[in-house]
């Protein structure tokens, strides 16, 4: 693979860095990092954020990270022995010290970003998240010096791109997207909101590379609300972790496997709230037999709460898991995309505090090819057989482009993607070259 057709022993195009913050943006950008570490012709540099993985040989460079003010920074990201969020409310009090100080007033104390990138001297710096503190600011100082930004979405939830939730979850104080007042809005925005306020509304990130058509809008109009003012292009890739081929829609249900969230572990989830899941799920394996595939940030207190009433799988490929079950589960959760993309029975185990307008109206998790599980409807035979293949694709074409399964030419997410930033290391090239007289 080469970078705009060079020959081998030309000079290397640039740099391109991976930031990559925890278990699943890894997931997502490893196809990328493992294509480019076969390019001779790029220079390709992986920033780990902590020291969840073995060093990569001469190319990791140390970030300091003051994991106080960004408690998602955990060293414990790869271990299900402990959770690693901060419950409330001492996880909230702790996003409220990062608005507030390293925000509005400065990072520089706090991260090392500077440090980091006269070290990698990157031409293009690519992640997965745009929203967390290290992340946001990283990507602010990379722009300042002219380096280009690329933002992969490897997950959402809801709420994240649902505007009307968003003006109304902080009150007064969060953005209007109908404001009375426009020159208070802009006021508003530019103190509390710097780095937008959502995922993949960061005013610094130089391209945003969605998952698919439904996402591209919902990203864009929030990105054109502000403080972006739509001068940041969003456009379709679809996912390299779900790059595989598609396979036909196969309407089995012996066996399921539920993929875990960190719902509990970051407080969203009560004690209550466990119990009643471990039960529903042990209701559902009197009647398929269920495995639940642990989160990377769950905790195995939790693990053995499930263990309880239903296995638990130790697979570590997420892929690899689903080939080996018929049905795949979630509450809300973009991995149900690679079952979808293997040919599974899909479908959303709904539970009673989570039943909002918000969740009912998120068509990747209501769609008619995603099966509505809720309590009394655990015989999933009849609507296994209400799918069918042409659901199955409309389903990726909106929500999960999948090109290999609709391009004549095979080609890949990942191939797009790594065509975004061959174009963006050309840009940067061009602009290093010096002016001739």
């Amino acid at each position: 693979m080469s970078v705009g057709g060079e020959a081998p022993g030309m000079p290397a195009a640039g740099t391109v860095a991976f930031a990559i913050e925890d278990t699943t943006s890894y997931n997502a950008l490893r196809p990328l990092v493992e294509a480019l570490e076969g390019d001779d012709t790029v220079d390709c540099e992986v920033l780990w954020l902590d020291s969840l993985y073995p060093p990569e040989s001469g190319r990791r460079v140390p970030a300091k990270v003051h994991r106080r003010h960004d408690h998602r920074l955990a060293e414990s990201f790869m271990k299900r022995d402990e959770p690693v969020f901060t419950r409330f409310p001492d996880g909230l009090r702790d996003a409220m010290v990062q608005k507030l100080l390293v925000d509005r007033l400065s990072h520089r104390p706090f991260y090392d970003t500077a440090g980091y990138l006269d070290a990698a001297d990157p031409d293009v710096l690519v992640a997965a998240m745009d929203s967390i503190p290290f992340l946001r600011h990283l990507v602010r100082d990379a722009g300042e010096r002219g380096v280009e930004t690329l933002v992969l979405q490897h997950g959402v939830y809801p709420n994240n791109l649902d505007a009307s939730v968003l003006a109304v979850r902080n009150g007064v104080l969060s953005p209007s997207f109908d404001p009375v007042f426009p020159p208070l809005e802009r006021l508003k925005r530019r103190l509390l909101y710097p780095y937008g306020f959502s995922v993949y509304t960061n005013p610094f990130v130089g391209e945003v590379l969605a998952m698919g058509t439904f996402f591209q809008r919902r990203i864009a109009a929030l990105r054109e609300e502000y403080p972006c003012d739509g001068t940041t292009p969003v456009t379709v890739t679809g996912s390299p972790e779900f790059d595989g081929g598609v396979q036909p829609y196969e309407p089995r249900t012996d066996s399921v496997l539920y993929l875990s969230q960190q719902t509990y572990e970051s407080g969203f989830w009560t004690e209550e709230n466990l119990d009643w899941h471990v039960d529903r799920l042990g209701r559902l394996d009197e009647v398929a037999d269920v495995t639940v595939r642990p989160h990377p940030k769950d905790s195995a207190a939790k693990m053995d709460r499930y263990r309880e009433q239903v296995a638990v799988s130790s697979e570590p490929s997420l892929a690899a898991d689903i080939a080996d079950y018929d049905v795949i589960l979630a509450s809300h959760s973009t991995a149900l995309f690679e079952g979808v993309v293997q040919g599974k029975v899909c479908g959303v185990l709904t539970v009673p505090w989570d039943d909002t307008e918000t969740h009912q109206a998120f068509e990747p998790f209501t769609h008619r090819h995603i099966v509505q599980v809720r309590p009394g409807t655990e015989n999933l035979d009849r609507a296994a057989a209400e799918r069918s293949v042409e659901t199955q694709r409309e389903y990726l074409r909106r929500f999960c482009y999948t090109p290999s399964a609709f391009e004549v030419d095979g080609s890949s997410s990942t191939e797009l993607v790594l065509d975004r930033i061959r174009e963006r290391l050309g840009d940067r090239r061009l602009e290093q070259v010096p002016a001739t007289s």
